[in-house]
């Protein structure tokens, strides 16, 4: 037959079994929920307190690409209609490129 340890001192999550201190696993999983709330709290306090484009700082990373027509900054890329393998779009007609090389930027005015 199995012999069962004596349980002694139970309460507020803590259990002495045989003479060594056990957690119980329902105050395991409200302090490991209590860190995760923790972690997540902080995240977002970061995501809304970081700094960004819209308060005014520029990252030395952000590109600015000039139109290829006028040299004001470019909102997209537009095909410029050159390339021989040029395929044609079934749905809506339009002219497209595989190779990149056939893309400028271009402004809104362009």
């Amino acid at each position: 037959m199995r012999r069962l340890a004596k349980r002694t001192g139970c309460g507020r999550g803590l259990c002495q079994v045989g003479g060594q201190v056990k957690v119980s696993t329902l105050t395991a999983i409200v302090v490991f929920g209590t860190l995760l709330h923790v972690a997540v709290l902080a995240v977002m306090i970061w995501i809304r307190v970081r700094r960004t484009e819209g308060d005014g700082v520029t990252s030395d990373g952000a590109r600015v690409t000039p139109c290829a027509v006028c040299g004001m900054p470019s909102v997209g890329w537009q095909y410029d209609g050159l390339d021989p393998n040029e395929q044609i779009n079934p749905l809506t007609g339009r002219a497209w490129s595989a190779d990149m090389a056939h893309y400028r930027p271009l402004c809104a005015d362009h």
